[in-house]
């Protein structure tokens, strides 16, 4: 069943998963997002039986006033592509993915395009899934973002990267993909447990936990990054290492 349009308060949406008509149950497979108070909602949650269809493609997009999502009883299975998903949406704070299964997906370009309120994403429901070959400027313009969880998501058959973390300066912690296998810089300098500093992805590894850590003043003019172990490469110094 598609349902094409809503009569509740237009600040929080909750959309079922099955609907009545004349006594039959139907599950509900398609919303009409369009027609959900784009400027007025400000939190959607799609209950457990509603299907989420094969392209989300800005499902959410440009909703100015959007604070929390709760997708995680909805069925993702089907799912290819969310390209733009959460695109624009400068209030969020809060997507709950749970555990869906997003085996399928293989596009998550631009999924929180200047989602400039969101601090905090959890993205391992894709944890043991490698499908998805686009990730370009994911987090594009987040610049509240500080702590995101991507572990167990296996990055090595990925191809489009360019900009994932474009803009999130206030990145504090990140729980790293698994065997990445493309260069992916990250927005700030971090650091593993054991001091190793990080200017990219940690690439053909586990999933590791980074956190941030203050550049010394003496190495704000180089370039740097990690090669081997324990090891930094450095180029393009035009400052005064005595400081």
């Amino acid at each position: 069943m598609f349902i094409d349009s809503y009569n509740g308060a237009d600040e929080e949406i909750t959309v079922p998963g099955t609907a009545q008509v004349e006594g039959v149950t139907y599950p509900v497979t398609a919303i009409n997002a369009d027609k959900l108070s784009p400027y007025e909602v400000q939190r959607i949650v799609l209950e457990s039986g509603f299907i989420l269809p094969g392209n989300c493609d800005f499902y959410f997009w440009s909703r100015p006033n959007l604070v929390s999502v709760d997708i995680s009883a909805a069925d993702a299975s089907l799912v290819t592509s969310m390209y733009g998903m959460f695109s624009g949406c400068s209030s969020l704070q809060e997507v709950n993915f749970g555990s869906i299964d997003v085996s399928n997906v293989s596009s998550v370009y631009n999924l929180f395009d200047n989602c400039s309120s969101l601090e905090e994403v959890d993205l391992s429901c894709f944890s043991g899934t490698g499908n998805v070959d686009e990730l370009s400027q994911m987090f594009i313009g987040c610049s509240n973002l500080r702590r995101v969880n991507l572990g167990g998501w296996d990055w090595n058959n990925t191809y489009y990267v360019y900009g994932v973390f474009d803009g999130c300066n206030n990145l504090e912690e990140i729980v790293t993909p698994a065997n990445v296998s493309n260069s992916i810089e990250l927005p700030v300098c971090m650091a593993d447990e054991n001091g190793t500093l990080y200017k990219e992805l940690p690439r053909f590894t586990d999933s590791i936990t980074l956190h941030v850590v203050e550049v010394p003043k003496w190495l704000e003019d180089y370039s740097f990054s990690v090669e081997e172990e324990q090891t930094i490469r450095l180029s393009n110094y035009h400052g005064n290492a005595t400081t």
